[in-house]
């Protein structure tokens, strides 16, 4: 039997029994009656007191949304259209052989 395939089978079969485990777990949940009139144990708080806390009592920190700083030098240079490059019609050659072994001139006509 292989070394590897043995401790691979092994840690297969520890993850299929914490899987198990959790799954067969009884749920603890609260109900939701029992949360309706639960009061904290030094008592409500003023509604001052309320303003910028969340419901357990952190904290909320101040921010403020605006818009992004101004931009300092020159625009990138990628704004507006690409600058136009003229083409032209170039004629081009090649010494090719042809099927019977001469030597021939090929030309054509590119644009660059």
């Amino acid at each position: 039997m292989d070394r590897r395939s043995f401790l691979l089978g092994i840690a297969g079969l520890l993850g299929a029994g914490a899987t198990a485990g959790m799954a067969l777990s009884p749920a603890q949940a609260t109900m939701l009656d029992q949360l309706k009139n639960a009061v904290p144990p030094e008592g409500l708080p003023d509604e001052g007191d309320l303003v910028g806390m969340t419901p357990d009592g952190t904290g909320i920190e101040a921010t403020q949304w605006g818009p992004p700083p101004p931009r300092r030098g020159p625009p990138p240079r990628y704004w507006g259209p690409p600058p136009r490059r003229r083409r032209r019609r170039v004629r081009v050659c090649r010494n090719v052989r042809d099927r019977w072994g001469r030597r021939i001139r090929r030309c054509w006509y590119e644009w660059r």
